[in-house]
């Protein structure tokens, strides 16, 4: 098989023309998982801190505070991906600035509805899981396909519930001057995901996982890369830049809709904390207006359980060794 093909018969999936998959990718943040709920517990918290300031200082005013030492502290990632401990550092360290007197067995469960925020950034999106199923039950691989870390990466996929088995590999990106080394991995909880890691170390968007498929005989119209930003469409098309009139996809692309509108919520204050990294539906709508319309993409109105709907009614079929 030549290297870098692309989709040779672009059209939507249905059951008079479904698409068959031998091989499947996904995001992870905003796409199986509402991670970016976790920005949301600086606002949560700087309500809180207003009223334990007797509401005289106003909570945006708070917020700022906090959401300048994130960025002074470098403390983006460790917020997104280990935010209870975060933001209970967070907080330990604005009352002592500010002489509050936090009660000595402070914890999440103390500010209303962090806990449960918390714990959403970690919760599944709908369907996400009987979906993994499906393909695994079919033996089609199935990829993580992320920008986030290998550990970081594994520690999610353990608080998601996403049994090992189900992943076939791990495209994690790591610091080109920081090469993982399996043999290094510190989480026993998360071993099991260890030998999975395909370290990369350019961003998206990036084809590398599709043309690593294609050298393994995975044509491009086998292959599906669900995502929800316009980095992952990025992945899939050979050109960002002009969507609307191209037809060379590296894959199939099903634009995760739900986990993109879930995502808006935060937009704002992930501006704030990431400027230059956008989320939500809405930039995706500003930059290609007519994506949802382009052949080439499926988009999921329902995220995953759109996807298992399309597995149901055979629109899409899952099949390691079925036709082409």
């Amino acid at each position: 098989m030549g290297l870098t093909q692309f989709i040779t018969d672009i059209h939507q999936p249905t059951p008079d023309k479904p698409w068959v998959i031998k091989e499947a990718f996904s995001d992870l943040d905003g796409t199986m998982v509402g991670s970016y709920a976790a920005f949301h517990s600086l606002m949560l918290l700087a309500s809180f801190f207003s009223s334990q300031h007797g509401f005289q200082k106003n909570a945006a005013e708070i917020l700022e505070k906090l959401i300048y030492e994130v960025r002074e502290k470098n403390l983006i990632q460790p917020l997104l991906h280990e935010p209870e401990e975060t933001v209970t550092a967070l907080a330990i360290s604005y009352a002592r600035d500010n002489s509050i007197e936090l009660d000595p067995d402070f914890s999440i469960e103390k500010v209303d509805g962090l806990k449960q925020n918390i714990e959403n950034s970690f919760k599944p999106f709908s369907g996400v899981l009987a979906f993994l199923k499906s393909l695994y039950e079919a033996d089609v691989p199935f990829n993580i396909y992320t920008n986030t870390g290998p550990e970081d990466t594994a520690k999610r996929l353990i608080k998601m519930g996403v049994p090992p088995e189900y992943i076939t590999k791990i495209w994690s990106r790591v610091p080109i001057d920081k090469p993982f080394i399996v043999e290094q991995w510190h989480d026993a909880a998360t071993e099991a995901f260890a030998s999975k890691i395909s370290p990369y170390t350019q961003p998206k968007p990036n084809a590398e996982p599709f043309i690593d498929a294609q050298r393994r005989g995975v044509a491009a119209d086998n292959t599906l890369f669900i995502g929800e930003g316009l980095a992952d469409l990025g992945c899939v098309i050979d050109d960002s830049t002009i969507l609307n009139q191209f037809s060379k996809f590296h894959a199939r692309f099903a634009f995760q809709l739900a986990g993109a509108e879930a995502t808006e919520f935060n937009a704002g204050m992930n501006e704030k904390l990431r400027a230059g990294h956008p989320i939500g539906v809405s930039h995706f709508n500003r930059c290609y207006p007519q994506a949802l319309e382009h052949a080439g993409v499926a988009p999921l109105r329902d995220g995953f359980n759109t996807l298992n709907d399309l597995l149901a009614n055979g629109s899409i079929i899952p099949c390691l060794n079925g036709p082409t």
